[in-house]
């Protein structure tokens, strides 16, 4: 059986090294080759398809006229992925003497750190977690305004406990079952990114923060993935295609010589 395996790669390999099999498989691979090209290129522009659909999203969620925050969520009602990136209005009083911050947050090529607030809302006496800002330093923050504000922001999910040292002030990421415990319930189970303070602060040296982590936004597009995985498709077929022809150059081959025995 072994000697029969090895006379079958070797009659295999005679009629693969011919000049006209050598030149089908030199254009077989350029065939390939500029259908994995053509592939890739359909892949990146299901990203592009997808990045543009999501800026569409994000610009008309910026520009969306605010509604009241408990027209959205209440305290303690679960968070749904619509509500991610909602412009939404709140007002309430900031406690000044529990604003906290999250270090470590990249920004601009920079390390610094997101300030966070809690807002007793007016409209429950329940507590909503505003993310004022970013800066370098806690130092830069500034004193919380006083008294009745109102602020208008977009919605955030809130994020998952992050253990670990921290020091003091500090938290590690906006988790609102980790704020619960300190600042207290009942609590909203998502966050507001402020993109207007009204009074404004005293102090105003914050930088605007990001906005809120998209969910369930548009994804890729699939027709174009669909598209790039049949021009992989056909490039595989055009490999097995030439192999198929070498076979079949073997078969004759055999034929020839079995009819010339004969």
């Amino acid at each position: 059986m072994s000697s029969t395996r090895g006379s079958g790669v070797a009659d295999f390999l005679s009629a693969a090294r011919t000049p006209r099999m050598l030149a089908l498989l030199a254009l077989f691979l350029v065939a390939a080759l500029v259908c994995g090209r053509l592939g890739a290129w359909q892949l990146d522009r299901a990203r592009q398809s997808a990045e543009m659909a999501q800026e569409i999203a994000d610009a008309a969620e910026a520009n969306a006229a605010p509604v009241p925050l408990d027209d959205v969520t209440r305290p303690g009602e679960p968070v749904l992925a619509t509500m991610i990136g909602v412009r939404v209005d709140v007002t309430g009083t900031f406690d000044a003497a529990e604003q906290l911050f999250v270090p470590g947050v990249e920004r601009d090529g920079r390390s610094g750190y997101l300030v966070l607030a809690p807002l007793v809302v007016e409209s429950s006496d329940a507590l909503v977690t505003v993310v004022r800002g970013w800066v370098a330093s806690p130092e830069d923050a500034g004193q919380l305004p006083e008294g009745e504000v109102s602020i208008v922001g977009q919605l955030g999910s809130g994020e998952a406990y992050e253990p670990g040292e921290r020091g003091d002030g500090e938290v590690l990421s906006v988790s609102p079952a980790q704020l619960a415990n300190t600042w207290g319930v009942p609590m909203y189970g998502m966050y507001v990114v402020a993109q207007e303070t009204s009074p404004a602060p005293a102090a105003a040296v914050l930088v605007g923060p990001p906005p809120p982590p998209a969910e369930g936004g548009g994804g890729l597009n699939w027709r174009n993935i669909a598209y790039a995985a049949e021009w992989w498709v056909f490039g595989g077929f055009a490999v097995l295609l030439w192999v198929r022809l070498v076979r079949d150059e073997v078969r004759h081959r055999r034929e020839d010589d079995g009819a010339a025995l004969a």
